[in-house]
């Protein structure tokens, strides 16, 4: 399918054609046909005559028309809308040129991505390779810790308040009973959703089977809309790096063993703290081999936690939770 229409970001591609005219007019009644259309980063203009005479707006996007005389003049934007909405001739003309020139544009992207089959290639390969890497290590999360640490993430997921409370014993009441304050081990790193991990790895599906269809098809057999698809979906690639790139990061600090330390504070009992620790030795790859092994992990987290806060002893937040069920419960 040839295309004849052009499309010009420069007024020196314009001005240098050999029936380009400066010094003549058009209007409706001498308007034969159109070359194309331009979009400057420079003022230029416009020569459609209307009824006060030649317009000299000052404009940067219009239309290269032809004359019934065969001479080439600008016809800005504004008064193409103002001038030319009417003319049938002109609308079939606008028609015409803007699906020549956006199959020009797609032939051209679909080309570029062509020459660079064994790049892009390796560029999929490397990205499926990533999100593979990443759904790996938050199945282990979902999989492995106990349901009170999950809770935890998803309530954190959903308010988007990571802060992980808990309480500290300060000494004891006259009664002898234990007293306990408030206290915070910080913000832990956001944990994606799953969803947007699976949503990811669809649109990479699409995107590698596009691409595959791009470097076979004939590029004659493919009509216009269907070739703009295929172009938008791979003009996608670098957004669908840039999220999954972002999405590995964030699943790997997550589980940065001093990240994931703490949550044994989200746990209700011993065996959760155990499972939670078991977990953690498991994700990041430390060696399990008996549970005395996973009990002496556990006893050093709640050590080093603890000697942060004085060597007081620290439990599961349990004073913010019965405000919260409270003020739940009144209101």
């Amino acid at each position: 399918m040839a295309e004849k229409s052009e499309f010009f970001s420069s007024f020196v591609d314009i001005e240098k054609r050999p029936r380009f005219s400066s010094e003549c007019e058009i209007n409706p009644e001498n308007f034969k046909a159109l070359v194309g259309e331009y979009r400057l980063d420079e003022d230029v203009i416009c020569q459609v005559k209307g009824h006060k005479g030649i317009c000299h707006q000052k404009h940067r996007a219009g239309w290269l028309g032809v004359t019934n005389d065969g001479f080439e003049v600008l016809i800005g934007g504004h008064c193409a809308r103002n001038y030319f909405k009417a003319d049938k001739s002109f609308a079939l003309e606008r028609k015409r040129v803007r699906k020549e020139i956006d199959r020009k544009i797609a032939l051209y992207k679909l080309e570029e991505y062509r020459k660079n089959t064994l790049s892009i290639s390796d560029e999929l390969s490397g990205l499926r390779q990533e999100i593979i890497d990443t759904r790996v290590k938050l199945d282990q999360i979902h999989k492995l810790f106990p349901n009170a640490v999950l809770s935890f993430i998803e309530n954190a997921q959903k308010t988007k308040n990571w802060e992980l409370k808990i309480d500290v014993q300060e000494g004891y009441s006259d009664n002898g009973e234990a007293k306990w304050v408030s206290g915070s081990l910080g913000k832990r790193k956001t944990l994606p959703y799953s969803y947007e991990v699976f949503g990811l790895m669809n649109n990479v599906k699409t995107l590698s089977e596009t691409f595959n269809e791009a470097c076979q098809v004939n590029p004659d057999d493919i009509k216009t809309p269907k070739l703009k698809r295929i172009i938008e979906i791979l003009n996608e690639k670098e957004e669908l790096k840039k999220t999954s790139s972002a999405l590995h990061r964030d699943v790997f600090a997550f589980v940065d063993p001093r990240n994931l330390e703490p949550l044994i504070y989200a746990c209700d009992d011993y065996e959760e703290e155990f499972l939670a620790a078991k977990a953690i030795m498991a994700i990041t790859g430390a060696k399990v081999s008996s549970e005395g092994h996973i009990n002496l992990r556990l006893r050093r987290i709640k050590e080093r936690i603890e000697k942060q806060f004085d060597g007081k002893f620290v439990r599961k937040n349990q004073i913010a939770e019965r405000f919260q069920r409270r003020n739940a419960f009144m209101g």
